[in-house]
């Protein structure tokens, strides 16, 4: 496959953003959001705008609201808060952490996704909600863009909400022309998606940020100011603690695992992480490695070309994330991006975690943001440091049990996430960026990063298509079909 090139990607970017500027002014609404939503998604996935950000974009989206939908007033009801969801995915992004806090907290819920189709990987999370009599889950019917913007939006005024918390997919149009336009209400943006692009700077009050590499891409590049930045580090969900075992036998093997989306490996194109994988396990005949995240007819090829079947095994998804976490040895990171869930749960687990990056990316990659304490170096950006460091880990197992001291490396708790979200919904400007000082250097190279995205291959007019297919699909009422 010929591989992108970033001025293809731009190219399609800026005919699908002039395309939707010109379908707003002619008033045809429903393509102009379209269009919208395909930038947004090119820019997600290829880091071709260095602010992170379109606001001319999403200027013209707020200011066409009013051609299709009636503004309204209402008065605020105390601990009424509307909870907007793009997705919901059991223990994924940060929907669990907010729900369990706002419910454990008495307030009144709206809770509110866009599609039932993108509730289908919820159901711990929906279970959670039909529990409650305070929680009502909100799923607007089938139908074009504006008519769900519309009953959504009417939802909303009819709850009357004094606060909206908000977590969209980047790309996502329909709640962002929402809440763009509910301005008489306090609006937080929960940022989970800090390294792309996004739609949303206009459309929320104070934006809560994960880690300090977030609040410094969306200070520093997406020109928000620090006034409205806050940062909570969240705790991962677990989902107990079963283990559902390894298809191999292992007794008297160093357990590696590497786990994520398989993406953040496959976009590296030479293969730096597997080859240096590859010779360690040549090197230790007593090492073997897991690999969870899904199953890749790419991946699987580099094992059988590297005759390693009987030393990586790949394991698919695991529902039973910390029990298989507290089963191995070494948590190896994804490269060249890593797993901020996995580092966590392995952080939990007390388990030796490493990191691979490279100087031009570090911020984004550097393992000890996610983490509240580390005193450990976790991340390497000299492969022969990495080297040694990895050897000497499936060596010394003594090393090994440093992690589990957690006055040296510890994860957050449930109680910091809680406590500092009860500080911040009391008084917000008490925890902005401009008045908490961020130390660490920003080190991202956007040239560099959109190298790696470009090694993942993408037919962009069959991608286009395809959404378009889609859409007439949700459109007419078929959206069951898409599950």
């Amino acid at each position: 496959m010929t591989k992108l090139t970033e001025v293809e990607v731009v190219t399609f970017y800026e005919k699908s953003k002039a395309k939707s500027i010109h379908n707003f002014k002619k008033k045809r609404y429903n393509a102009a959001l379209e269009d919208a939503l395909y930038a947004g998604h090119l820019a997600r996935y290829y880091p071709i705008l260095p602010n992170y950000i379109d606001e001319e974009l999403e200027g013209v989206m707020k200011s066409s609201f009013d051609g299709y939908c009636k503004k309204r007033d209402f008065k605020s009801i105390p601990k009424r808060v509307v909870f907007y969801n793009s997705q919901i995915s059991n223990r994924g992004a940060l929907t669990q952490q907010y729900l369990t806090f706002l419910i454990e907290n008495d307030y009144e819920i709206l809770f509110i996704v866009p599609e039932l189709r993108k509730t289908v990987f919820g159901n711990d999370i929906v279970n959670q909600i039909q529990k409650q009599d305070k929680v009502q889950l909100f799923i607007p019917r089938q139908g074009s863009y504006t008519q769900k913007i519309r009953s959504i939006y009417n939802k909303i005024c009819d709850f009357a909400p004094e606060l909206c918390f908000i977590q969209l997919i980047p790309e996502e149009i329909v709640g962002f022309s929402v809440f763009a336009n509910l301005e008489n209400v306090r609006r937080y943006y929960i940022v989970h998606n800090d390294h792309t692009f996004w739609f949303g700077k206009n459309c929320a009050d104070f934006f809560i940020e994960f880690r300090e590499f977030g609040a410094n891409i969306t200070t520093q590049r997406r020109g928000i100011p620090k006034e409205k930045v806050v940062i909570n580090n969240f705790y991962p969900i677990t989902s107990g603690e079963h283990f559902d075992g390894f298809s191999i036998e292992t007794k008297g093997k160093v357990i590696g695992l590497v786990a994520g989306s398989l993406y953040k490996i496959l976009m590296d194109k030479e293969y730096l992480l597997l080859n240096i994988l590859r010779d360690i396990l040549n090197e230790n005949e007593n090492f073997i490695l897991f690999i969870a995240g899904g199953q890749s007819v790419e991946l699987s090829n580099y094992i059988e070309n590297n005759n390693l079947q009987e030393r990586i095994v790949l394991i698919g998804h695991r529902s039973d994330f910390l029990g298989l976490m507290k089963n191995i040895d070494i948590y190896i990171n994804t490269f060249p991006l890593l797993g901020g869930l996995t580092t966590q749960f392995a952080a939990i687990a007390g388990k030796p975690i490493i990191t691979l990056t490279k100087n031009e990316i570090y911020s984004v990659n550097a393992a000890e943001g996610l983490l509240k304490e580390s005193k450990i170096k976790l991340t390497y950006t000299d492969i022969n440091s990495f080297i040694e460091r990895l050897s000497t880990l499936i060596k010394e197992e003594e090393i090994r049990k440093e992690f589990q001291d957690i006055n040296l490396i510890a994860p957050f708790k449930k109680s910091d996430f809680n406590n500092k979200l009860s500080a911040i919904l009391k008084d917000p400007t008490k925890f902005t960026t401009n008045k908490v000082n961020i130390t660490r250097p920003l080190k991202h190279d956007d040239s560099f990063f959109l190298h790696y995205y470009l090694g993942i291959f993408r037919d962009l007019k069959k991608d286009r298509f395809k959404l378009k297919i889609i859409n007439m699909v949700k459109r007419f009422g078929f959206g069951y079909l898409l599950k």
